[in-house]
């Protein structure tokens, strides 16, 4: 096969700095536990009415649909234990309240414990602080930040080419560094997995590529090892694109 139309292109692949994330998982902790009972605040909270769309076949799970005229803290849904309100995506929330808050932007998921809080769906740490700043001022929580740090992000790019996924699967799968597979439920990316050497909760956290048959990339992992894990990606697929690349 002739792949001089894909002499290497290393040096045409954007910074790891360069990638504005898609989205990001944080963790705030907190000075003081707060003195909240999150029964009583479940039973308070007023939503705000909104539209959503199930994102799964069985319907359990839920994507809020943004709209510009919320005003910023407004609450979409909640869950308190098995009490829900609104359209929610986690089974149970125990000894926490889980809400989904308008932010200026967009809506992300706060689940919030005493010493702490988990958001999902921010893009920045500017996100983070606009979240609490709602929760301190419109709902009285008094929370005093200890630490506020990202420790997932999603970034997506482009390989510069089409991609055979057969191909690129069994490729992968040969070379050994990811654990790699094209599920037949899915069929449409392959997705490679490797350990990360961040341990949470008793497990290494593991970092995860999707690359789809248009060449489009969405890679997740641990913040501190992101960049490490996308330039050793972008090596390995510039040096063997030959193998799988769909012309």
């Amino acid at each position: 096969m002739d792949i001089s139309i894909f002499k290497d292109n290393i040096s045409k692949w954007s910074l790891f700095e360069e990638h504005i994330p898609s989205t990001c998982t944080g963790i705030v902790r907190f000075k003081y536990p707060i003195n909240i009972n999150f029964e009583e605040f479940f039973d308070s909270v007023e939503l705000v009415s909104c539209e959503y769309k199930k994102t799964n076949i069985k319907g359990n799970k839920w994507k809020v649909i943004f709209k510009e005229n919320k005003n910023p803290g407004d609450i979409v849904s909640a869950r308190c234990g098995y009490k829900t309100k609104g359209p929610v995506c986690s089974v149970k929330a125990d000894n926490q309240i889980e809400i989904k808050m308008c932010l200026k932007e967009k809506i992300v998921n706060l689940k919030i414990h005493v010493n702490s809080f988990h958001i999902t769906g921010c893009k920045g740490q500017y996100h983070i602080l606009e979240s609490i700043e709602y929760l301190n001022k419109i709902y009285n929580f008094n929370i005093e930040v200890s630490s506020a740090d990202l420790v997932m992000i999603s970034i997506t790019y482009n390989l510069g080419f089409k991609v055979n996924r057969s191909k690129l699967n069994e490729f992968m799968r040969n070379d050994g560094y990811y654990i790699s597979s094209f599920p037949r439920y899915n069929r449409k990316g392959v997705i490679l997995l490797r350990e990360s050497k961040i341990i949470r909760k008793g497990k290494p956290i593991k970092h995860i590529f999707t690359i789809y048959s248009s060449g489009n990339v969405t890679q997740i992992g641990s913040t501190g090892e992101m960049a490490e894990e996308y330039n050793k990606f972008r090596r390995k697929i510039e040096q063997n694109k030959e193998y799988f690349v769909d012309i």
